[in-house]
Formats: C-alpha cells, structure tokens, sequence
C-alpha cells in the first residue's frame, strides 16, 4: 500500500518511485489528500483550518522540543502554496517555523546559526482536486489502470485500486 505517502511526499518524487517499482500485473492502493471541489486553491483554503490551529502546531513543533531546540526563538507560519514539480495546478499547505530572533543552537553534531525571518519547513500537505488527482495518476505511468476509486464523503480524501498493465 502507499497510504498517506502521496499527500506528504514530494509529489512527482513518490510517484516516479512507486512507478518504478511496480511490474506488470502488480497493483497499489494510493490515498491523495483532496482540495474540495474544483478549484485548488478555494478548496485548499476550506481545509487550512484543520491544521492552522494550536493542538497541531504543538504537535509539528514536537519534534524541536525533543531535540532541546529553542522553540520560543519563532512562531509557525502557515501558507498555502502551489505544488511547483507537478503537472498539474495542486496546492500544499506548509507549515514553516520562522524564526522571530536571532539563535545559534548546537544539536545533530553541529552548529546551526539562523537570523530573524529564516524558516525550517515542519509540515507540508499536497492538495489536489480529484480530477487532478486521477491526472497525476495517468502521469506516472500511462499503463497504470484506475480499477476503483473511494472519495471520502467531504470530498478531503481519496483512495485509488491501480494495476499496472502492461501495453
């Protein structure tokens, strides 16, 4: 299976990958983040507060705190942006801490210096229409046949039975 591996990968990165891997006869299930709709960037929007909110922020932030990183240094900033290695017009919802002051931090075996306004990318989430989604699909590979497809009812998610069929 490839849940969840679409939406939070570098799109064409994931794809390219699971394309060569896969023979002829093999199938896959993939899941696609989903922007309502028709519009990618309208329905990207509708979905940003499901993660702009505190509760996730700490949670993206968890993996600074473990590390002894000096959180108080900067604020998550949440954008949406478009999806720039893709063929088709998607949108990612990114969340990026920027740094509101100056830090050096020692950790990882090195050290890092950041000024006020540097970002560290915590969370990124690629959102496509379904017709984009299904697009992205037939790009990877033209012999990948969409066998069934479940759309979650409010239109966020999707689920695809492909099978690679060999021309």
């Amino acid at each position: 299976t490839f849940f969840r591996m679409i939406p939070n990968w570098e799109p064409a990165r994931a794809l390219s990958g699971l394309a060569q891997t896969m023979l002829p006869g093999d199938m896959a299930w993939i899941s696609f983040n989903l922007a309502p709709g028709n519009d990618p960037q309208l329905g990207t929007e509708q979905v940003l507060n499901q993660y702009k909110n505190p509760q996730t922020e700490k949670w993206i932030c968890t993996v600074l705190e473990d590390i002894g990183f000096p959180i108080q240094s900067g604020i998550v900033d949440w954008n949406i942006h478009t999806v720039s290695d893709v063929p088709v017009d998607a949108r990612k919802i990114q969340a990026d801490f920027r740094f509101t002051q100056s830090v050096t931090w020692e950790g990882l075996g090195e050290k890092w210096n950041w000024s006020v306004d540097d970002t560290i990318r915590l969370f990124f989430s690629c959102r496509y229409t379904l017709e984009q989604a299904r697009s992205m699909i037939q790009n990877a590979q033209p012999d990948w046949q969409i066998l069934n497809e479940k759309v979650a009812e409010n239109g966020e998610e999707a689920v695809f039975a492909i099978r690679f069929n060999q021309s």
